[in-house]
């Protein structure tokens, strides 16, 4: 028997990146012959990694923390195809990875060390998420303006994901089932990592921002416009309608959804069961005020061997997310 589309009790998890993509360029010659030359050396003294043929990049290396099959740490690529593509990118979860094993290999593999991801590293993408426990995707009704839902994954009935999306391309709003997602990475890797023990919605905001970091640093709170508004129970004997509403609702909007409904005593029903606003545990300016911790943390500012000094430049950094 499925559990009633609200849960009573929801618990909003800290604020965190669980995906990073940076992009150095190094012009000279021998930057580029020394990053090559500490890869190999990083590799063969501290882990072990899986070479592939990339589209973009000469080198993609997949580089782990010990044999293979251990944790894999960060994707390394170099060497690229194409002009206009930065000699060296990276990308890593911050949130799964060791970040001391992360520092260790900026420190060994970059010309400038840590300092290079300030002076010379430009993010091209990172994910900021945060978890929902106590209540499940298909008990939410997300909005953000200027999105549409432009994809949706559905199993036995419940949806899995959901997919926000603007014009844009620089800004992607996702929500996702984490047991389902969990459970799909268990068969498809063989691991067994476990479960979170109740339903739990995840919500990453995706930006690909091609930005410094100091314009990171400034960026307006990108959560500020997300709309999650959790589902009321209706009366059991209208559970089927109700669900059935809710798919449409997910896809194409509440009210187009009820203007759908003929019954005017059913859509008033239907209507009050998504008046519920904005919940009392959704509290973004509280969540953002997380964001320099964050920062911190997934860019190994404490590692720079020179004070970081942010500067009022998020004008640049809107016009490219928004």
């Amino acid at each position: 028997m499925n559990e009633p589309l609200h849960m009573a009790a929801v618990t909003v998890s800290d604020l965190f990146c669980d995906k990073l993509t940076i992009t150095i360029d190094y012009k000279s010659p021998a930057d580029q012959q020394q990053i090559a030359e500490n890869i190999k050396e990083f590799i063969d003294a501290k882990g072990h990694a899986k070479h592939y043929p990339g589209i973009q990049y000469k080198h993609r290396v997949f580089v782990y923390s010990g044999d293979y099959p251990s944790t894999l740490q960060v994707l390394a690529e170099y060497g690229p195809k194409m002009s206009g593509l930065n000699f060296f990118r990276f990308d890593f979860n911050p949130a799964q990875v060791d970040m001391e094993w992360i520092e260790w290999f900026l420190l060994t593999v970059l010309p400038g060390g840590v300092d290079d991801i300030v002076d010379k590293g430009r993010v091209t993408r990172i994910d900021l998420s945060v978890d929902l426990t106590g209540i499940h995707v298909d008990s939410l009704l997300a909005a953000y303006p200027g999105m549409q839902v432009s994809r949706v994954f559905c199993k036995s009935g419940r949806t899995e994901t959901l997919y926000l999306w603007g014009t844009e391309g620089a800004k992607f709003v996702v929500l996702y089932d984490k047991v389902q997602q969990v459970k799909h990475q268990n068969a498809k890797w063989h691991v067994d990592k476990p479960l979170p023990p109740s339903p739990t919605t995840r919500i990453e905001i995706r930006l690909r921002p091609d930005a410094a970091l100091v314009q990171l640093a400034e960026m307006e709170n990108p959560f500020q416009k997300l709309i999650i508004a959790p589902l009321k129970l209706v009366p059991e004997h209208d559970e089927l309608l109700w669900r059935l509403f809710v798919a449409v609702a997910q896809m194409r909007g509440a009210q187009d959804a009820l203007l759908m409904i003929d019954d005017k005593n059913q859509r008033k029903k239907f209507r009050d069961g998504i008046k519920a606003g904005v919940p009392a545990w959704w509290h973004v300016e509280k969540l953002w005020k997380e964001w320099p911790i964050v920062l911190r943390k997934t860019f190994l500012l404490d590692s720079c061997s020179k004070p970081v000094s942010f500067q009022k430049s998020s004008k640049l950094f809107k016009k490219s997310v928004q």
